[in-house]
């Protein structure tokens, strides 16, 4: 069903399909930065062996196979550092809402921020997308810079729109346009 896939950032930096095979890799990145997912995201919440790992793959497999998103993972100098996705996959508005996560060790090696226009183009060029979504806590300056700096514009803050931690967090709501990125990334 999920056939091998990349995208190819730079010579140390590769978006990868995502395979069963990688469970035990994936799970391993998860515990070793579990504190940390959880400031920001629910990601690490049910993922807690290797059997719902393995079921998180077959999922994203799964809806990668079917277009109801597209999420690749993120391989740094051949180990595995994180994912990226398209989430809400919209067909008939082509919008899609992107998601992204990376170990804390590699915090600051601009693996995001070499990864960001990569994937972007693959969304708009070859998934149809016309416009990206991108919500982030009010709290995550990374992520806030990061849409920043890849070109999205802000277009409001969400009040008390995410809830984690036993109360609700405000989200800046990002947009990213086919013809703003492609002008700006010939």
């Amino acid at each position: 069903m999920s056939n091998p896939f990349s995208l190819n950032v730079d010579q140390e930096l590769q978006l990868i399909s995502p395979q069963l095979d990688m469970a035990k890799s994936l799970l391993q990145l998860v515990d070793k930065n579990r504190d940390f997912l959880n400031r920001h995201i629910t990601f690490a919440q049910n993922k807690n062996s290797l059997s719902d790992v393995r079921s998180f793959l077959k999922e994203i497999i799964n809806f990668n196979y079917g277009g109801q998103k597209f999420n690749l993972l993120i391989q740094y100098k051949n180990e595995l550092v994180g994912i990226v996705g398209f989430h809400r996959i919209n067909p008939f508005d082509a919008r899609a809402e992107i998601g992204y996560w990376l170990g804390e060790s590699f915090q600051g090696h601009g693996i995001m921020a070499r990864s960001m226009p990569i994937f972007l183009r693959y969304g708009f060029e070859a998934k149809g997308i016309n416009r990206v979504d991108l919500l982030t806590l009010s709290t995550h300056e990374r992520s806030i810079s990061l849409a920043n700096r890849s070109g999205f514009l802000q277009e409001g803050i969400l009040r008390e729109y995410h809830f984690m931690h036993d109360r609700f967090y405000d989200a800046h709501i990002f947009s990213c346009l086919k013809k703003e990125f492609l002008s700006r990334n010939k």
